[in-house]
C-alpha cells in the first residue's frame, strides 16, 4: 500500500497510469466505477478518495467527511451485483494535515474473468490508458472475451474443417523430425492421427469423428485453410539496409519472405535466411571441417522466433514481422503478454496463448519448457556479447516486440564487419535466398534429373494449386538457375516440362558429398 512519500511523489507527476484521485468528500462518486473497471482491466491501480485535482498536475487535500461509512459504501459495492464478479480490494487509511484520505488498490483481473464492467452491461467495461479511463472498443472486447475462455485459443474447434484442410507433405517432415529427436518408442510407433490425436491436434466428436483445432490449421494447414479461418494471418522477414524503416515512397528492404503458409513451413522458409543474418563469430566443430551453428546468439534468436511462431494472436490483424536491421533484429507479433512483463524476463512464468502449439515444438526439440524458454533468450544473447534483448508489451494496442541489438557490451561479441558478412555461393546461400526449406529444394532438384510436368510435381509435394505452386516453387528455382522450362518460349504451353540445370546438378552433388 501507498506510504505518505510515495503519495507525495505520484501528485508530482504529470500522468498516471496506475493512479486516480476523486474529490469524494461526502459520497462515492458516481464515475469511481469506470475507474474500478478500467484497472481490474489493465494493470491494477490506486483510487484515492478525498485528494481533489484543482488544475493540470495541481492537488488539493480536501479530506474525506466520513470515512468509515464511504469505506464501507465503497467495499461493500465492490461485493455486490454490482460488478460482473464480487471481489474485494486492499484499502488503508490515511492522516494528511489533518484531514482524512482514504486508498484503495484495485488489482488487475486473471483473464479469466475479464473483462470486469458494471450494472450488468459489458459496454460499462474500461481500460486504463495513461491517465485515463476509456471505454473499450468492440475489438477489445472481443480480444477479452477470447482470452477469458479456459480453454486456449488455439484449442478452438472448426466445425466444417476436414483432414483434408491439412498439408500432408507437412505432417510427414513433423513426424520425420519427431521421430529422429524422440526417445518414446511407444509414441514414434503412433499412426499420424493417434499422435496427433495424443497431443491436442486432433480431437473426437461425440459421434467418433475427427475435428481439427486452430492449432491443426495453424501448424500444418493448407493455405486455403488458413487464409478461411484466420484472415488476418501473415508473417513477414525483412531485410533492411541501414538502421531505420524506409518512410513513404522509400526502399523499405533490400529482401523479403512473405509467408502466408502455415507454421511449420514459415520456420523452414525464415530460419535459414536468420541464421546468415545472426552476427555469429566463425567456429568449426571438432572435426575442423563443419561450421559450429550452436552459438548462443543463433539459439537466442531461433527461441524468440518459436516464441513469435507459438504465442502470437492469430485473430488479430496486425500479424507477425522479423525485421533485420544493420544494427538489431526486431520481432513483432498482435499478442501482447497475458501478464506483467517484469515477471517474463527472469522466466519466472509462463502463461502462452497457443499451448498446443507449443507442445508440437517440444516434441522436436525447438522450444523450451515452461517459464524457461524467455530466460534461455536472455541469457544467450547476453553469453554471445550482447545487451539483454528489449522487451515491449502493449496490451491496450495488444502487441508484442522484442529487439536484439548487435552492440557489443563485452569484447567477445563479434565486430562489426562479421555482422553484415555476405554470405558465399554456398547451399546455405542458395536455400535461403530461394525462401524454401532445404528438403523441399533437394526433392524438387531430383524430381526434375528427368523433364517432369507440373501436375506431376504437384502430385510429389501434395499441392493443389497450380498458380501458387509456380510461385512459390518454379519461379524461384528457375530464377536461380536450378531448374530450367523445355519450351521457355511459352511458359504456359501444355507440354511443358521443367529439368534440373548443370547449376542444379552440381548443387545436389555438394550436397551428397556433405551428406
Amino acid at each position: 500500500m501507498l506510504t505518505k512519500k510515495q503519495l507525495s511523489s505520484k501528485l508530482k507527476e504529470i500522468e498516471w497510469e496506475d493512479f486516480e484521485v476523486k474529490r469524494a468528500k461526502s459520497a462515492v462518486p458516481k464515475n469511481s466505477w469506470e475507474t474500478v473497471s478500467a484497472f481490474a482491466n489493465t494493470k491494477g491501480g490506486y483510487l484515492i478518495f478525498g485528494i481533489e485535482e484543482t488544475e493540470k498536475s495541481k492537488f488539493k487535500i480536501v479530506g474525506v467527511d466520513d470515512p468509515e461509512k464511504m469505506h464501507n459504501d465503497f467495499i461493500t459495492t465492490l461485493r455486490s451485483e454490482k460488478f460482473k464478479i464480487s471481489f474485494s480490494a486492499k484499502s488503508a487509511k490515511k492522516n494528511i494535515n489533518g484531514k482524512t484520505i482514504l486508498i484503495f488498490y484495485i488489482p488487475e483481473m486473471p483473464r479469466q474473468v475479464k473483462p470486469l464492467y458494471f450494472d450488468n452491461n459489458p459496454k460499462n467495461t474500461f481500460i486504463r490508458d495513461g491517465g485515463s479511463d476509456l471505454r473499450a472498443t468492440e475489438k477489445e472486447l472481443e480480444k477479452f472475451m477470447r482470452e477469458s475462455s479456459e480453454s486456449s485459443s488455439d484449442s478452438m474447434k472448426f466445425e466444417d474443417a476436414t483432414i483434408g484442410d491439412l498439408r500432408k507433405d507437412t505432417i510427414e517432415r513433423f513426424l520425420e523430425l519427431f521421430r529422429n529427436v524422440t526417445q518414446d518408442d511407444n509414441l514414434a510407433a503412433l499412426s499420424w492421427k493417434e499422435l496427433l490425436s495424443r497431443k491436442g491436434f486432433l480431437t473426437k466428436a461425440k459421434n467418433g469423428e475427427k475435428r481439427i483445432t486452430a492449432a491443426a490449421i495453424l501448424q500444418f494447414g493448407t493455405d486455403v485453410a488458413i487464409k478461411r479461418y484466420f484472415p488476418y494471418y501473415k508473417i513477414d522477414y525483412f531485410e533492411i539496409s541501414g538502421t531505420k524503416w524506409g518512410g513513404v515512397g522509400e526502399k523499405r528492404w533490400d529482401y523479403r519472405i512473405r509467408s502466408e503458409s502455415n507454421l511449420f513451413e514459415t520456420y523452414q522458409m525464415i530460419m535459414p535466411r536468420l541464421k546468415i543474418r545472426v552476427p555469429v563469430p566463425f567456429a568449426l566443430k571438432e572435426d575442423n571441417i563443419t561450421r559450429d551453428e550452436a552459438s548462443p546468439a543463433l539459439i537466442a534468436i531461433r527461441e524468440a522466433f518459436v516464441n513469435l511462431l507459438v504465442h502470437t494472436d492469430y485473430f488479430d490483424r496486425k500479424g507477425s514481422s522479423i525485421k533485420v536491421y544493420d544494427n538489431r533484429i526486431e520481432l513483432f507479433n498482435g499478442g501482447a503478454l497475458l501478464f506483467d512483463k517484469e515477471l517474463l524476463e527472469d522466466g519466472d512464468i509462463s502463461e502462452p496463448r497457443n499451448p498446443i502449439i507449443i507442445t508440437g515444438y517440444r516434441m522436436i526439440n525447438l522450444a523450451e519448457d515452461a517459464g524457461s524458454g524467455f530466460f534461455k533468450i536472455n541469457t544467450s544473447w547476453e553469453k554471445a556479447g550482447f545487451p539483454r534483448p528489449k522487451i515491449e508489451s502493449n496490451r491496450r494496442d495488444n502487441y508484442f516486440k522484442l529487439a536484439f541489438e548487435f552492440k557489443s557490451s563485452t569484447p567477445q561479441a563479434p565486430r562489426k564487419h562479421q555482422v553484415r558478412t555476405k554470405p558465399g555461393p554456398s547451399w546455405d546461400q542458395v536455400g535461403t535466398k530461394l525462401g524454401l526449406s532445404q528438403d523441399q529444394v533437394i526433392k524438387l532438384l531430383k524430381l526434375c534429373l528427368k523433364p517432369a510436368t507440373i501436375i506431376a510435381l504437384m502430385k510429389e509435394l501434395n499441392w493443389g494449386h497450380r498458380t501458387k505452386f509456380r510461385n512459390k516453387f518454379l519461379n524461384p528455382l528457375i530464377d536461380e538457375k536450378l531448374i530450367e522450362m523445355t519450351i521457355p518460349g511459352k511458359p504456359t504451353s501444355p507440354n511443358q516440362e521443367y529439368v534440373i540445370t548443370e547449376k542444379g546438378k552440381k548443387l545436389l552433388e555438394r550436397i551428397n558429398k556433405k551428406e
